[in-house]
């Protein structure tokens, strides 16, 4: 038998629905060789991607693809609802041919913190920490205008209640997505002072600059990170005096730890994670709860 969501699969059943799909005799019976040892407990992408580590070959594949089409003609006869149908449906099979997805590069939350005493200026202090408390795409960061901040709200409970609440920006994403992004009652503060100095109006955008081009922005952004990960000591050099790929200081690798201060340190559910990150599909953030086994085992020295 096979697990997956909570339920158990015969493997005779699974053999009964592929002869209804004209699955040919030898092929079927290659399926049910590799659906006896898929043996998780969901059927989600990390537990996929695991499968596939230990039998990287095209059959484990295909038979995911029917494994996945069986669940979701039968949902109801397995005792799943919709929700846990429409999460299954989500799902999708990893390719042999590309490289699987790791944990995406980050650093701990000391370290980002670290790396703040190395930022010279009001506009990069708020733009380094709003990048990681807003978990923000470097393109969400630079699309950022003063009428993206809910400032109606958070003014109103700082004048009449004399106290600071957590600030709501409203991002782009990819394709101009819209979404919400939340960040610290302190850091709202000290955004909404930044616009009262810098005088900015309402179409203002917060922190890119108008005479340069949209991607110059960037790349003047990204150079700043690097430098402050020179600097602090976040970044391991190279022969050539330049990060190495791993330890390089990145707008993604600030959104990033961010998550994973959510899920390691704060101790969050996975869908605050898909929320913080506005991830479309709770696939994208399933990524973050795989760990690597030489951080198990640093995790587990001294535990008895």
């Amino acid at each position: 038998m096979a697990k997956t969501k909570s339920i158990n699969i015969d493997w005779r059943d699974f053999g009964h629905f592929l002869k209804g799909t004209n699955t040919r005799a030898i092929t079927k019976k290659q399926y049910i060789y590799q659906f006896k040892k898929f043996n998780y407990d969901a059927f989600n992408y990390s537990n996929l991607i695991s499968f596939l580590e230990k039998n990287n070959n095209e059959v484990a594949r295909a038979m995911l693809t029917k494994l996945k089409e069986y669940i979701l003609t039968n949902y109801k006869k397995l005792g799943l609802n919709r929700d846990q149908k429409n999460n299954i449906s989500e799902v999708k099979i990893p390719y042999l041919n590309k490289k699987i997805s790791r944990l995406p590069k980050s650093i701990s939350h000391k370290k980002v913190m670290r790396g703040l005493e190395f930022i010279n200026t009001k506009k990069e202090r708020l733009m380094y920490l709003i990048s990681y408390y807003g978990s923000l795409r470097v393109g969400e960061l630079m699309k950022l205008r003063v009428r993206s901040i809910n400032l109606d709200e958070f003014n109103e409970e700082k004048i009449l209640n004399n106290r600071l609440i957590q600030g709501e920006m409203k991002t782009l994403g990819k394709s101009d997505r819209e979404g919400i992004s939340i960040i610290p009652p302190y850091l709202m503060n000290e955004l909404v002072e930044y616009i009262n100095y810098k005088k900015l109006n309402y179409d203002d955008f917060l922190f890119r600059e108008i005479s340069l081009k949209y991607g110059s922005n960037i790349k003047r952004w990204e150079r700043t990170l690097e430098k402050v990960g020179i600097d602090s000591g976040i970044s391991v050099l190279n022969e050539k005096g330049k990060p190495t790929k791993e330890t390089k200081l990145t707008p993604h690798v600030l959104r990033h730890s961010f998550a994973l201060h959510l899920l390691l340190d704060e101790k969050k559910d996975i869908r605050i994670i898909q929320e913080a990150l506005r991830h479309k599909s709770i696939t994208s953030t399933e990524i973050y709860t795989r760990f690597d086994k030489s951080e198990l085992k640093k995790e587990l020295i001294g535990v008895s």
